[in-house]
């Protein structure tokens, strides 16, 4: 019983049903399958019928050629096309066979869909105008969205009906993504596990670069790996290889991936970029270099290189887990309309390599679907030079240009004026509420904020090397000068130091230190990041995981202890309500927070307390 796939929206599309001498094939688009494990093909006891499943999701089945059994069949599957192939061998010297295969069966003729998912139904399904003229289009079947385009805006996604908070309007698969140069040992090269999860891991022999965290995905990987596997033990055995390899990965797999598909071509010539003299020339050498490491058949002229380069450029997102750790970046044409707002109405996740994006407010029909592009927690100058120069527009939402907004977000970057109270900018002398001149210059406060920032990036380097004592003692250092200086407890140099040090202490088991960091952290974070935002989800689970280590510390009978199991299960509870929202209620780390909602009431029951 062959597997050729995962999640599959409930409507798709026969493209094409054909023949060679000898074989006949089925190719089925599958708009939201990304991976090569849930979708079932059988064949029925008579032989007459085959049947191609997505369990609750949808069926097709279809006439089957003669002579054709189980052992013969084979399925193929694209991630990149997110279409199977079925393959039947011999089957055209069956003319009685043939003549059961229409050659060209009208779309979703033999489907039955079934609209029992749990974040999609068959009437919420929008079809899209002039679907033939954009190849982006077809990225969005099955999807609550419109694509649409202004002078101002170029192309966005629209709701094309109301949509609730924690709805899934777009999922699909890279057409090329890279792990990130920090985690090529720690994480599979396929899906994005970490290995220390995995008791089956496996690397490739010949280059020794390439590690997976199953057989399984190693074989999914084999096609896009074979193309590089050469290149990259070259690369790991000489002392002049590339020690940042990221970027010189990513471009390879998109020239493969554009040489080996007219549709992925299509895909990625629509998408659109802009760039300045410098990036030109820049990724003119970057294409020279690509180009020398690519096999000599896919090798591309000059200017289409260097297309694909600036358009990966502009539209690559970072993959990222729900701690906000860039995991490593991948192309994603269908996730490359949605618009960028300070204050998104979207959010982005990833599940083995493959994106998804959820509404995370309220959505009125034809409000316009936009995610975060850059840091929310940032200050308004720091958010807009970041996409001025990533990704060449100045930032235009509602959080950049309200008078009201953009006061609130004064905090971020603000001194305390030690008369009044009032708030000082950076680049301020004085205050403006009693005029009174500050202690120290915006040249001297600039060079203060550079010394905590070094500081910062010190004990980042030191929790990598496990010096928590020395990283612990670092970042209080940070939280004892600033509040010596006057710096607001909301500015982002305070709220990283926070951070951190919940990391810091949950790693020396310093559980009620975690907590109260957890805690001012979660106030930061609720006064300017959005209310299902995952860094909310992350923290409250910080919370909950201190709470629950330290009553089994104490004993679940010790005093107090019923307290902390109450304040765990309860962290955990929020956790999960903000998770279901950003990142979709079937996402797998879900399952790990109510294991340990669970296990947190569980315990609260043995200390003697009923919730």
């Amino acid at each position: 019983m062959p597997k050729v796939g995962n999640e599959a929206q409930p409507k798709h599309e026969i493209i094409r049903s054909n023949w060679t001498q000898g074989d006949v094939f089925l190719s089925v688009e599958l708009p939201g399958v990304l991976n090569t494990q849930d979708i079932i093909v059988e064949i029925e006891d008579d032989g007459s019928a085959l049947e191609l499943r997505v369990p609750d999701r949808f069926l097709l089945r279809c006439p089957l050629p003669c002579g054709t059994n189980m052992q013969e069949l084979r399925v193929k599957f694209s991630k990149a096309k997110q279409r199977a192939t079925l393959i039947f061998p011999g089957a055209a010297a069956n003319n009685e066979g043939l003549a059961a295969m229409p050659a060209n069966p009208p779309a979703q003729s033999t489907c039955c869909a079934r609209a029992d998912s749990h974040e999609s139904k068959s009437e919420d399904i929008t079809h899209l105008e002039g679907e033939t003229q954009d190849p982006l289009h077809k990225c969005y079947n099955g999807f609550p969205v419109r694509l649409s385009s202004s002078p101002e805006l170029g192309r966005y996604l629209v709701a094309a009906r109301d949509l609730a908070a924690g709805t899934l309007v777009y999922q699909g698969a890279a057409v090329s993504d890279v792990v990130h140069d920090k985690y090529v040992q720690s994480l599979c090269h396929h899906c994005y596990t970490h290995l220390a999860d995995s008791r089956n891991t496996r690397r490739c022999t010949d280059c020794g670069y390439a590690v997976y965290c199953s057989i399984g995905c190693m074989r999914d990987a084999v096609d896009v790996h074979v193309l590089e596997c050469g290149v990259l033990r070259a690369w790991s055995q000489s002392p002049s290889g590339p020690k940042s390899s990221r970027g010189l990965r990513l471009f390879m797999r998109l020239a493969y991936a554009y040489n080996a598909s007219q549709d992925t071509q299509h895909l990625i010539d629509s998408l659109q970029f802009h760039e300045n003299k410098g990036d030109a020339q820049r990724n003119s050498l970057m294409a020279q270099t690509v180009n020398r490491f690519l096999l000599p058949q896919a090798r591309l002229p000059e200017d289409v290189m260097v297309n694909l380069i600036g358009k990966a450029h502009v539209n690559t997102h970072g993959i990222t887990d729900l701690k906000g750790r860039l995991l490593g970046s991948g192309l994603y044409p269908g996730g490359s309309t949605f618009n960028h707002s300070c204050a998104p109405t979207c959010a982005v996740s990833f599940i083995k390599g493959a994106i998804q994006v959820h509404t995370i407010e309220d959505v009125k029909e034809g409000e316009c679907l936009t995610i975060g592009y850059v840091e929310l927690y940032a200050p308004r100058p720091q958010r807009r030079i970041s996409l001025q120069t990533k990704k060449f527009f100045e930032c235009a939402c509602r959080r950049c240009t309200e008078a009201e907004r953009i006061e609130a977000d004064r905090p971020l970057s603000a001194w305390i004026c030690a008369k009044c109270g009032g708030l000082v900018d950076e680049n301020e002398e004085k205050c403006a509420s009693c005029k009174k001149l500050l202690d120290l210059s915006p040249d001297e406060r600039l060079s203060r904020i550079a010394t905590w920032r070094r500081m910062q990036d010190t004990g980042v380097m030191m929790m990598m090397q496990c010096k928590h004592e020395e990283a612990k003692t670092l970042f209080h250092s940070i939280l004892e000068t600033t509040k010596e200086e006057n710096l607001h407890s909301h500015h982002t140099i305070r709220y990283e130091a926070i951070k951190a040090l919940v990391e810091v202490h949950s790693s020396l088991q310093e559980f009620e230190a975690c907590m109260t960091h957890a805690r001012q952290a979660l106030v930061c974070m609720k006064a300017y990041l959005p209310k299902y935002h995952q860094s909310i989800a992350a923290m409250q689970e910080h919370l909950g995981d201190a709470a629950l280590q330290w009553s089994k510390k104490e004993g679940v009978h010790a005093p107090g202890a019923d307290g902390l199991l109450n304040k765990s299960w309860k962290a955990y509870q929020r956790a999960v309500s903000v998770l279901c929202k950003c990142y979709g209620a079937s996402h797998p780390h879900i399952s790990v927070l109510n294991d340990k909602l669970y296990e947190a009431k569980a315990l609260a029951h043995q200390s003697g307390k009923q919730y």
